[in-house]
Formats: structure tokens, C-alpha cells, sequence
């Protein structure tokens, strides 16, 4: 039960996955809503007017609604002085009444009781059924003394039962809800759903979308859902390749942590908290207003996540001196699998050990984190320098396997291949020095003379300037913006190479890649530095010393229907890239999840197929264990989240394997 003074959260509600040939007035979920007018209530579907009037008004029928041909839609409701209308739509229910619930496929909600508040004032308890919408006129004059008007807040106790899924029942009761207006729920649901392979027909969407505002109200949401049969899924940013934050194979709940983006920068102790739903923008945004020589090693684009990204290691340019965004977190607040707020002093040791690189999904919702500040310099140079043709790009990129790892830590040089309009394929080779340009220059002549550095590929700027420089040089003011404009189809896979490629598998790579002209490229970044010095098992990353560089190959396309070829395209381009790269087991980088790899959540045994490849051996043992300590039930789940369990083995230091005894 939520007290009514907690809860202040928005919901929205949905409908499961819609058929492909569903009539277009149901494209759009039925969504909670209310509605005030002291003249015309508006149906949802169309814009046009309310379907149905109040019984004691008069209406008269039009033709019927555009986008819904089942329902007429009547005129305007007469100017009602001494009335004023509220029409509570949706609560799972479509805008189709009429239609034939076999044919569509829809599952609805069977009834929930709402009860209308004005004020502190229950003024209507209404039983609403199956398709039906509830409308509540008040007489002002027959009203009780609240002191309010009609523009204060409204509340809603809604208990809803009977949510038709097989034998599952969802209930919730007294949940106080304090919204006058509601985001539209599809355009909720795709501002942070960032691949649209994800959003297709057939892909089911969220029963309810909860957005909570402060921690309370979280714990509060986590605590009610974890009572009744849906499965849960928190979202930041929306950048998982796979969709896991947004999407479930059974009825579920989204908890979008989009307004739980506060960051407290504390300059003096040079630390930070940072809320759960922060994306890394927004970050770093509050860290440079806060100091031009504190900074945060994480990623480039600043739509990403701070805690998916944290949660999964967190790669970035400044990692080869300061670590992963992982290795600089100090502290956590997490609502655990039992609905419990826990920092880092109440939570098992491998529990806080898990959070910071054991993949987001399993351990439950983060409240915030508290994250180190590295120093950086005022001023530092940021370089891209470019090599085009198949020979010039092969060699250049060879040269760089030997060079790049063993460069100073100050220095981040990663590389991206792909092709320009004419099919010729170029090398982009760009990253920063925390330092004056003339120090890089010397540097490069020295340690890379091939890459032939010049003056003109660098340019000295800020920490903050150099993040945006990278993602896609937009402005500063614009890290905070949340909208992720360039929303594709696409699919990645990832690699670690612990030798250097030889000459041939890259130019097979390259010859592969033309297949996937134009869209498609692969990223070569670097490890080294201090990634390395950290050991293998201080933090789920098990890619520390002896590991080069790791890979990702991207392919994106912008039509729906093209999914086959593109994923089949990049299967075979993994596949032969398999013999060059990290072995035994082949490793993956899991803020780039690929679900390829495996799924399986319900065993130890399912599990150990691809988070092995994750996490390596012992590090997904010690996983298995904490998750048996922060979610036994094994609530917070996805198709590749850590199941709860005991693993026992023995570690062979010198070969990195591990013996299991049972």
C-alpha cells in the first residue's frame, strides 16, 4: 500500500503487443488519463469528441471517428456552467470496445475499482468493466468546502484485478496517483527505446510505464510490483542493444528513471552522486559547471545511460588512465530484490563487488551511485587524423595493434574503419591527450611516425569540449538533451584480441565489410594503461592484463524488413573473425549484450553459456553468489541477467581457468 503522500510518480499504461492487422485506432495503447473540460472531453483516438456523453447531457451522433470506424464520435457537450467533466480513460482497456478481442489479440484488463478524488474528497467509487470508459460529473454547488478548483490535482485509487495472462493476476491497491496530464504513453515508451528492431509490431509494450521522481517513490514502485506476477524492467537511457531495458517476454512493468537525473557534484572531496536515471551528459554537464580540471571516465555519447553504462564496466577515453567508470565507484543505493534501500555498508561485499560491472538487470534498481572525479587538465588536445585506400588503412591499423595498448596512459587513440560514398575504404584514428598539442605531436613522431600526425588534426579545447567534439561535435548546451535523434535499426557484436590480427585477417575483415556498405563500420579501442594494472577479478571485467584491444562491428539500416539480411550479414562476419580473436571462451563486452551469444536466466547451467563470455569463469561464479544474496527470488531478470545459485570450482591461476566440482 502506497501512503498517499509518497507517491506522486506518473504512470502510464499500455496494452500487451499489437497484431500487425490491428485496426490503426489501436496502434496507439489505451493510457490513464484524465481529462478536464468545462466543455468538450475529446476521444483519445482521433482528437475528436468524446464518444460518449454523460447520460444526463444530450448528444448527437456524427459519422463515425476517422481512425476508428467501430465508434461514432458525437458533437460538443453544451457549456456547462455548474458542471465540470473528468473522463478517466484506458486502465489497460483499448479504445475499441466493440472489436472482437479474439480476432485483435489483445489481452485487457478484466475491471479495476477507481475511485475519483477532489482534494482529500473520494467523491465517486466506481467499478469499471472490461472496455468500458468512467465518467464522473461533479455539481459544483452540491460540492464539499475543499478550498480547491477545478485546475487542482486530482487522485486516483486504483485497484485493478484480473490482468488476463494465462493464470497471472496483478493487483494494486491504493495506489495514490497525483497527475493532472500524462505523457502520451507510446511517445514515453519510444523517447528512450533507442533500436527500433525493438519496436516493431509483435514486440510487446509495457502494461504500466512508472516514472518515479525521487528514491522513495522507487522503492515504493519496486516494492508494490514485486508483489503481484509482472516482471520488471528499469530504464536510464535506453541504450541496450538487445532492448532488455524496454521489452519482456510476459507481461511487464517499465520503471523509466528519466526524472531521477540529479548529480551532486562535491568539488572538494572530488565525488559526485549521481541518480539513477542521469545519462552521461547530463554528468558530465554538472561536473564541468562544477570544475574545468575535474572529469569522469566513462563514454561518448551523452544520451547513454549513467547506469547501464556503470553497471557494465563503462569504457571510455580517459580508461586507460583512470580506469573504468566501474573501477571509480564508490558507493551505491540499491533497492534490492526484496524491495529493501541498501548502500554499500548494508550490502553483501560481492553484491556492491556485482554492481560495478556485473551487467544491469539482476541486482534490482539503482537509486544513485557515488562516483570518484579524476583530474584532468584545463586545456587537453583532441586529434583525428584520417587514412584512406585498402593498403594505407591495413598498415596504419597494424601499426596500431603494437602501438596503441603500450602508449602512455595519457594518450587514448582508438580507431574506426568503414567506408566513404565511393566505396573506399578509410580509417579514422581519433582520440585526446591530457596535455598541449606540441607535446602530442612530439609524441606521435616517435612512438607512430606512420601515422603522420600534423598540426591540423589536433585541436586543444576542454574536457567538456572534447566530449562533445566526439559525439558528433554538438554543442556543449546540448549534453543535457536526452533525445537520441539517431534512432536506427541495428546490431553489434564485440570482441578482445589478446595478440595483434595478423595483416590478412584484416583485410578479410575489410572485404567482408563491403557487404554491409553503407552501413556499417568497426571500432579497434585500446586497453592498457591502468585498465591493465587493476587484477582480473577486482570488478566483474575480466579484460585486464594481457588483453590488447577489444572490437565492436556495427551495422545499422533505417527500413523495417531488412532485419534478416543485416543480422545474418553480421553473423557470418563474426564467424570468420572468430579464429583471430580471444578464445576459450571467446569474450564479449556486455554493455554491448548480444543476445547470439545465449539466453537463460532460470539455471546456473543455461546461464554459464554466454556469461562466461561476459565475465569470465570466475568472475560469473562469484556473480552466481551474489546474486543469491541480493535476489534469491530471482525477481529482477532478463533472457541474459545473472541467476541466483552456488557454484563451486577451484581457480588455476596460472592457466585463468577454472575446474568446477560440481
Amino acid at each position: 500500500m502506497f501512503p498517499k503522500d509518497t507517491v506522486d510518480f506518473t504512470v502510464e499504461i499500455g496494452d500487451s503487443a499489437l497484431p500487425q492487422d490491428a485496426p490503426i485506432a489501436m496502434a496507439q495503447p489505451a493510457k490513464l488519463q484524465l481529462l478536464f473540460s468545462n466543455g468538450s472531453p475529446r476521444c483519445v483516438a482521433c482528437n475528436l469528441f468524446q464518444p460518449r456523453a454523460l447520460p444526463s447531457l444530450s448528444h448527437h451522433p456524427v459519422e463515425a471517428c476517422e481512425l476508428n470506424p467501430l465508434r461514432p464520435c458525437v458533437q460538443p457537450y453544451p457549456a456547462l456552467p455548474m458542471e465540470q467533466v473528468f473522463v478517466l480513460w484506458g486502465i489497460g482497456m483499448n479504445a475499441v470496445p466493440q472489436c472482437n478481442q479474439e480476432r485483435a489479440g489483445i489481452n485487457f484488463l478484466k475491471e479495476c475499482m477507481v475511485r475519483v478524488a477532489f482534494g482529500d474528497i473520494w467523491w465517486s467509487n466506481t467499478l469499471v468493466e472490461e472496455g468500458e470508459e468512467m465518467e464522473v460529473a461533479v455539481d459544483h454547488g452540491a460540492m464539499p468546502k475543499t478550498g480547491l478548483s477545478t485546475d487542482d490535482v486530482i487522485s486516483f485509487d486504483i485497484n485493478i484485478r484480473g490482468f488476463v495472462e494465462g493464470s497471472q493476476i496483478l493487483q494494486i491497491e491504493s495506489s495514490t496517483i497525483r497527475e493532472t496530464k500524462y505523457p502520451d504513453y507510446v511517445s514515453t515508451l519510444d523517447f528512450s527505446a533507442q533500436n527500433l528492431r525493438y519496436r516493431e509490431p509483435g514486440i510487446r509494450m509495457p502494461a504500466f510505464i512508472l516514472i518515479p521522481e525521487d528514491e522513495g517513490q522507487l522503492q515504493n514502485i519496486v516494492s508494490l510490483l514485486l508483489n503481484y506476477s509482472l516482471r520488471i524492467r528499469v530504464r536510464c537511457g535506453g541504450h541496450s542493444y538487445e532492448g532488455l531495458s524496454y521489452t519482456a517476454d510476459a507481461p511487464f512493468a517499465l520503471i523509466d528513471l528519466q526524472k531521477l537525473n540529479k548529480v551532486s557534484v562535491d568539488k572538494k572531496s572530488e565525488t559526485a552522486w549521481v541518480e539513477g536515471g542521469a545519462t552521461l551528459g547530463e554528468v558530465y554537464s554538472a561536473i564541468a559547471e562544477s570544475s574545468s580540471e575535474l572529469a569522469f571516465p566513462a563514454g561518448i555519447c551523452h544520451t547513454v545511460g549513467s547506469g547501464g553504462h556503470f553497471a557494465g564496466g563503462g569504457l571510455g577515453f580517459l580508461s586507460r588512465k583512470y580506469g573504468l567508470s566501474a573501477d571509480n565507484v564508490l558507493d551505491a543505493r540499491l533497492i534490492n530484490g526484496s524491495g529493501e534501500m541498501v548502500d554499500r555498508s548494508k550490502m553483501d561485499k560481492d553484491v556492491f563487488w556485482a554492481l560495478r560491472g556485473g551487467g544491469g538487470g539482476s541486482w534490482g534498481a539503482v537509486c544513485a551511485w557515488k562516483i570518484r572525479l579524476v583530474r584532468v587538465p584545463p586545456i587537453l588536445t583532441a586529434f583525428k587524423v584520417f587514412k584512406h585506400g585498402t593498403d594505407i588503412v591495413t598498415e596504419t591499423v597494424n601499426r596500431w595493434q603494437y602501438v596503441a595498448p603500450e602508449m602512455e596512459d595519457v594518450i587514448f587513440m582508438q580507431v574506426k574503419v568503414d567506408f566513404n560514398e565511393r566505396k573506399v575504404i578509410r580509417a579514422l584514428f581519433e582520440g585526446t591527450y591530457l596535455g598541449p598539442k606540441t607535446e602530442l605531436l612530439n609524441k606521435i613522431a616517435q612512438s607512430f611516425p606512420e601515422l603522420q600526425m600534423a598540426a591540423a588534426d589536433c585541436k586543444e579545447m576542454s574536457w567538456i569540449e572534447s566530449i562533445a567534439y566526439f559525439d558528433y561535435n554538438i554543442p556543449v548546451s546540448e549534453l543535457t538533451n536526452r533525445y537520441y535523434y539517431k534512432k536506427l535499426y541495428f546490431k553489434v557484436k564485440s570482441d578482445f584480441a589478446k595478440t595483434p590480427l595478423p595483416e590478412s585477417a584484416l583485410r578479410g575483415l575489410w572485404s567482408r565489410m563491403k557487404g554491409g556498405f553503407p552501413s556499417v563500420y568497426t571500432v579497434f579501442a585500446p586497453l592498457g594503461g591502468k585498465i591493465g594494472r587493476i587484477p582480473s577479478s577486482a570488478t566483474p571485467f575480466p579484460q585486464r592484463a594481457g588483453t590488447l584491444f577489444y572490437m565492436h562491428y556495427n551495422v545499422f539500416w533505417t527500413e523495417s524488413g531488412e532485419d534478416d539480411y543485416f543480422l545474418n550479414w553480421m553473423r557470418d562476419l563474426y564467424e570468420y573473425m572468430e579464429r583471430h580473436v580471444s578464445h576459450s571462451p571467446r569474450a564479449a563486452y556486455v554493455n554491448f549484450l548480444d543476445l547470439d551469444l545465449g539466453t537463460g536466466h532460470a539455471s546456473v547451467e543455461e546461464a554459464r553459456v554466454w556469461g562466461e563470455k561476459y565475465f569470465g569463469a570466475a568472475n560469473f561464479a562469484r556473480l552466481v553468489h551474489a546474486k543469491a544474496q541480493v535476489d534469491p527470488a530471482n525477481n529482477f531478470n532478463n533472457p541474459q541477467s545473472i541467476p541466483p545459485g552456488v557454484i563451486n570450482y577451484n581457480y588455476d591461476v596460472k592457466s585463468m581457468q577454472c575446474v568446477y566440482l560440481s
